[in-house]
């Protein structure tokens, strides 16, 4: 199971045991930077200091954490964890919506269960936000990447072959897209998830991710 922990409001909006629904929630509803999904145990909350893990805390709670030391407060974290309730937000409706925020709308808007466009996160500015959004509709394929997609990668299991696995299994869930602005957002997708998922850094899969949308989906 994962979560979205929001850094800039110290909140977990989602909890869902498919990471990629939750790369396109954080799209749509998270600022590029400030956030970070995670399988939900306590490796996820490093980096936040007391007052912060605190303040998560209440926020997530709506108590006072009343345990002090890391150790302690990781293991509080890890209850609320567990009880958190998985999303029911749908993964095609997140998908579709998603794909019509442009890299430097993300995070204005709130998705929409049920709809297939999102709802802007600010209603002083709504109109101009929807106005700014696209209109065509993204079709939306799920194939699971072959096996020979994954050995064009590398040997199983090597860090190319990761990559080009993950990349594969993005691709696929997005609608294999063509077009280069869809392509670019692909890949930031898949660029977040390696370095959760997988701990391989932005700087380390980026020239290999090069490779393989020259193979998958040139511009």
């Amino acid at each position: 199971m994962y979560i979205l922990l929001n850094k800039e409001t110290l909140a977990i909006p989602y909890k869902s045991a498919n990471p990629y629904l939750l790369c396109n929630l954080a799209w749509i509803e998270v600022s590029a930077t400030d956030y970070t999904i995670a399988p939900a145990d306590y490796k996820i909350l490093r980096g936040l200091n007391l007052t912060q893990l605190a303040t998560l805390y209440k926020n997530v709670t709506g108590s006072e954490l009343t345990v002090t030391g890391l150790t302690q407060i990781w293991a509080e974290f890890v209850k609320v964890f567990e009880v958190l309730p998985i999303t029911d937000a749908d993964a095609d409706e997140v998908n579709q919506q998603a794909s019509l925020i442009s890299d430097e709308l993300r995070g204005l808007f709130l998705y929409c269960k049920g709809a297939t466009k999102p709802v802007p996160g600010n209603a002083s500015n709504a109109d101009a936000l929807l106005a700014l959004i696209k209109n065509e509709k993204t079709v939306i394929r799920k194939a699971a990447p072959s096996e020979q997609r994954v050995k064009e990668g590398g040997q199983l299991g090597s860090v190319k072959a990761i990559i080009w696995k993950v990349a594969d299994e993005v691709w696929a869930e997005n609608g294999s897209p063509l077009a280069k602005e869809m392509v670019l957002k692909v890949r930031k997708t898949i660029m977040d998830l390696l370095e959760v998922n997988h701990n391989i850094k932005r700087t380390s899969a980026s020239s290999e991710l090069g490779n393989w949308h020259k193979t998958r989906a040139p511009y």
